[in-house]
């Protein structure tokens, strides 16, 4: 039953973590939403406008309103083109994740993004020691409950490397010995595995780190979380601030040059 409890309670710590994650990131993602679209207006129904209106008045336009209608002009004539080459990169990225070598590829890459890689790293060390002390205290031996992580693990890097650890173990080698000669696992978690291995009891070594990595997971979640919010916040305000900057400026020097006729 201990054994039971323990996965229950580490489900439901996951299942927690994504939903604090999802709703994490409602508010950015609307607010992007919102800069696309302040975006899609200003390029495709104020921007010529705009153009039309300050070429009338045959005055040189200030550095950021020259920028926003060029930028204009550019999304205007080109759209199909940006379409075009933005749906041709994305099935050819595609196609390469599900080559053998590309997905390898793209699965290490994953573990190695600023903020998010520390992540998605902390959740599979701690599932494959919660997994493990789990199988390995219900009596299964090591060789089968190796096999099994290895294929409920969806990162093909890290399935890889348990691959290779599983089959030395199968002559002879350590299990921490083993995962350490394919260099994809911390320290830490190496550490905790030889402690479990020394004293007879690796079941329990391996709770205690899947507690730690635990504990990991949820700081770096949290960090995620604060961290997305005021960034998506300060880069739409940004655009939204030099949008206006650039009208306004044209604007005013446009009505500065009238007055000067006049």
């Amino acid at each position: 039953p201990s054994i039971l409890i323990r996965q229950h309670a580490f489900l439901v710590m996951m299942q927690e973590i994504r939903s604090k994650t999802i709703g994490a990131l409602v508010y950015p993602a609307v607010i992007t939403v919102c800069g696309l679209a302040l975006l899609f207006i200003v390029s495709f129904l104020l921007g010529p406008q705009l153009e039309s209106m300050l070429s009338t008045m045959g005055k040189a336009q200030p550095l950021p309103t020259r920028l926003l209608l060029t930028g204009s002009r550019f999304l205007t004539t080109w759209w199909w083109a940006i379409l075009l080459v933005a749906s041709l990169s994305i099935m050819a990225f595609l196609r390469a994740i599900r080559t053998g070598s590309g997905r390898d590829l793209w699965h290490r890459w994953q573990l190695h993004i600023p903020v998010f890689g520390p992540v998605l790293a902390a959740q599979f060390h701690a599932t494959l020691c919660h997994t493990l002390a789990t199988l390995i205290s219900s009596g299964i031996p090591l060789m089968n409950a190796l096999r099994l992580v290895t294929h409920a693990t969806a990162n093909q890097h890290i399935r890889a490397s348990l691959e290779r650890a599983s089959l030395m173990v199968a002559e002879g080698v350590s299990l921490s010995k083993a995962l350490e000669k394919n260099g994809s696992f911390p320290s830490v978690l190496l550490d905790y595995i030889s402690l479990g291995e020394q004293t007879g009891d690796l079941a329990s070594a391996l709770a205690k780190a899947g507690a730690r990595y635990d504990n990991e997971l949820s700081r770096n979640v949290a960090f995620l979380t604060s961290l997305i919010q005021p960034v998506i916040i300060i880069c739409m305000a940004l655009m939204v601030g030099l949008v206006a900057y650039a009208i306004i400026s044209g604007i005013f020097s446009a009505v500065s040059g009238l007055k000067l006729r006049g």
